[in-house]
């Protein structure tokens, strides 16, 4: 049996377990073993809250595309593929309200 709160704080598996770092899990870092990193546990005992992460993801990904305008900062920025694109220096972009969006609001 595993207990993930046991897995998580474990100092052997991961550097600095009660640190908060988010890049703890980014391609350079070492991968930690399977089934060491269980964010929403697993099989029939497996958090509800799971498919409502990814459908609260899935509305804010939406309500961002359709209600803001997006545009690059940096046009001419370098980018590599390794294998999918990776830019030099972070996708810089200005986020806008669309105009009429914000006038249906105030109606």
């Amino acid at each position: 049996m595993i207990s993930m709160s046991m897995t998580h704080m474990d100092e052997s598996i991961f550097q600095n377990p009660t640190m908060f770092d988010p890049t703890r899990f980014e391609k350079h870092a070492p991968s930690p073993p399977p089934f060491s990193y269980m964010a929403f546990g697993g099989g029939p005992r497996m958090c509800p809250g799971f498919e409502l992460v990814k459908m609260e993801t899935l509305v804010m990904i939406h309500r961002l595309v359709t209600t803001f305008t997006w545009e690059l900062c940096k046009k001419d920025e370098s980018f590599k593929r390794v294998p999918m694109p990776e830019f030099d220096q972070g996708l810089l972009v200005r986020v806008k309200p669309f105009k009429e969006t914000w006038a249906s609001y105030e109606a």
